[in-house]
């Protein structure tokens, strides 16, 4: 796709986890060091750092990106970097079958979205199919996270005419590099857990591809700003709390061991699943919330046209002690209670979930439902 004769690259980005974190990591070093970029996904549409539209999709239909960019080349001079989030569920629908992507990054796979795909082989698919788009390409790039089996099945499917870069394993100079100098920054204070430093290492990499210099990568990952709703923390009447999207069981796991090390006391997880969406994660969910933590509170996320009641009876589930969880359906009263009933002094309270979503669909009904907002009134 070409803009008004104007330089349009393209950086695609998909995987379970970890599509948000590093568009906005890219997104950011990229606008530090001078470049004009367009980050499209979960959070929306941004120009170079400012909102410019809401998206209903994380991956939006082609015809909104290319409105999207022919407006963006239009406020800008030079070339535009789009940094995009390119769901599997976008791509078996075609919203990118026209884009050319130059760059391709891949962060994990793991158990999600099998009630669209059907299968973890189907969804796989989908997402190598960001990947194999790439053979048509001058000199594009592949940069994956080969640290779970699904990366490893991409790096060696692809053809030597794409530059292919692994991130676990790999000795590549430029990995070699980041995984030396990254934590002299800072920037992993700011994003916690082992899976927010992958994530870091892959948008380093392709930022210094792009730019062809690690060191003013390296000078600039310090300025990274906290993600809106990813491991975002609070203090609520004296009570740690943090905000996340965690909502597949990979996302949650995560989550809550690197959090552990961050409380003295207990570790309290409120959480719930979506409605409409894969049935199959609920009690998935529901046993991993209980291993990893020690006060588990579910509640509703987004219930949409299903009982909520129904959706929490299915997370139940997985939970082996049902004595040793907390059912509060009302989202609302189950964080207040979490924090000014439940938690003690040195406990942490994680809302997992709903992140930087600033409403809940109950019903057909689009409600306005900030958490953020909400330990505001709490404070």
């Amino acid at each position: 796709m070409t803009t008004r004769d104007q330089q349009t690259i393209y950086i695609g980005v998909t995987g379970t986890n970890g599509k948000t974190s590093v568009t906005w990591m890219i997104s950011h070093i990229l606008r530090s060091l001078g470049r004009n970029v367009l980050l499209i996904g979960t959070l929306g549409a941004y120009l170079n750092g400012e909102v410019i539209e809401d998206l209903v999709n994380t991956t939006p239909a082609y015809h909104v990106t290319n409105r999207l960019v022919v407006a963006s080349h239009e406020s800008i001079d030079g070339p535009l970097y789009v940094v995009m989030e390119v769901s599997s569920i976008g791509i078996h629908q075609g919203r990118v079958e026209n884009i050319d992507f130059q760059y391709g990054i891949f962060t994990n796979l793991s158990r999600d979205h099998l009630d669209y795909h059907g299968s973890m082989e189907e969804y796989f698919a989908q997402k190598l199919r960001l990947f194999t788009g790439l053979v048509r390409i001058q000199n594009a790039c592949a940069i994956i996270n080969d640290n779970c089996a699904f990366g490893q099945k991409v790096s060696i499917s692809l053809p030597t005419s794409v530059e292919t870069i692994t991130t676990a394993k790999s000795e590549n100079p430029l990995v070699s590099y980041f995984r030396k100098h990254i934590e002299s920054t800072g920037v992993t204070e700011t994003f916690i857990g082992s899976y927010n430093y992958e994530n870091i290492l892959q948008a380093s990499v392709v930022a210094a591809k792009i730019v062809d210099s690690k060191e003013r990568v390296l000078s600039v990952l310090g300025n990274i700003p906290p993600i809106p709703g990813r491991v975002n923390f609070y203090k609520v009447k004296g009570i740690d709390v943090v905000i996340d999207y965690a909502h597949s069981p990979d996302g949650l796991q995560r989550l809550l061991e690197a959090l552990r090390p961050k409380c003295t006391g207990r570790l309290i997880c409120v959480f719930g699943c979506g409605g409409d969406r894969d049935v199959s994660k609920r009690p998935v969910m529901g046993r991993i919330a209980e291993k990893y933590s020690d006060v588990v509170v579910i509640t509703s996320d987004n219930p949409r046209s299903e009982d909520p009641d129904e959706i929490i009876r299915q997370i139940s589930l997985g939970v082996q002690d049902p004595s040793s969880v907390m059912i509060i359906p009302d989202r609302l009263n189950a964080i207040k209670r979490a924090i000014t009933d439940i938690a003690k002094s040195g406990d942490l309270v994680v809302l997992a979930g709903k992140g930087h979503e600033s409403y809940q669909i109950l019903g057909k009904e689009k409600i306005h439902f900030d958490e953020s907002e909400i330990l505001s009134s709490l404070a």
